[in-house]
């Protein structure tokens, strides 16, 4: 059966498309790990994110003693360059708290308390930078105020 010239068209761009979702254009990693403290103590339940100035974030989230290893899109490693970092750490409500319910009734959402400065949040406030270097393990210490 011979496809239409539309039906061509078509097969050519699902073919192109797949093969730009090849490993070969999967992004250079390199092993990254670091410790997180937060007026000198380990900061535990943190969210770290490492951002590329073009590509894939890299992630992790600190152990009991502030430890992380990254990892991108699900493979251990950070992208090579310079990478801006954002750390969340959020707390909990304490006891007895009630969210606020509108005037329908409905419960509202309210951010659970930060246990850092907010502005660590952020990659734009954060002022937090690290240089991830080929072949070798970084190791990023991160040092909060």
């Amino acid at each position: 059966m011979d496809l239409s010239r539309h039906g061509r068209v078509l097969a050519a761009g699902v073919l192109l498309a797949l093969a730009g979702c090849s490993q070969g254009d999967a992004p250079t990693l390199a092993d990254t790990q670091g410790v997180v403290t937060f007026k000198g103590r380990p900061l535990d339940s943190a969210n770290i994110s490492f951002v590329p100035e073009s590509g894939p974030i890299a992630v992790g989230v600190t152990d009991a003693d502030g430890r992380f290893s990254l990892t991108t899109y699900g493979k251990p490693g950070a992208p090579i360059g310079v990478c801006r970092i954002a750390i969340q750490a959020h707390g909990v409500h304490p006891p007895g708290f009630k969210p606020p319910v509108d005037s329908s009734g409905e419960t509202g959402y309210v951010e659970p308390p930060w246990r850092i400065p907010k502005i660590y949040g952020t990659i734009q406030s954060s002022g937090l930078t690290a240089t991830i270097e080929a072949g070798k393990l970084n190791d990023v210490p991160i040092t909060l105020k």
